[in-house]
């Protein structure tokens, strides 16, 4: 192998990446609009979207779309579950207080009857 042969590699190899990309091919022309400013990709914007709505990925069974509801249910369920626990410990501390609180005017009573 010598260097002219290696060196026309290079030239063919240069020829088939010259042409536009598979993504460049794949975007329809758009004429764009004064005002607007160029994206990095050189792309406008309705090209971008119309790239962006093509490469979503559309949902093949109805379960994907109820996933988010059930998981949204279960979240506000965890939370009311862990609301009502609180609302038990303070009850609880609330009644005892409240105790406490006959208690003491009980015994607050009884030393003025005895005095």
């Amino acid at each position: 192998m010598t260097v002219d042969d290696n060196y026309d590699g290079v030239e063919e190899l240069d020829a088939q990446t010259s042409g536009p990309s598979e993504l460049e091919q794949s975007v329809p022309e758009v004429p764009r609009v004064r005002d607007e400013r160029p994206s990095f990709t050189g792309l406008d914007a309705i090209a971008l979207t119309l790239r962006n709505l093509s490469q979503q990925r559309k949902r093949t069974t109805p379960e994907g779309g109820m996933q988010f509801y059930v998981a949204k249910k279960r979240r506000s369920i965890d939370k009311f579950i862990d609301g009502a626990a609180e609302a038990v410990k303070k009850a609880a501390t609330d009644l005892m207080s409240v105790m406490l609180r006959c208690v003491k005017k009980g015994a607050l009573n009884v030393s003025c009857r005895v005095a």
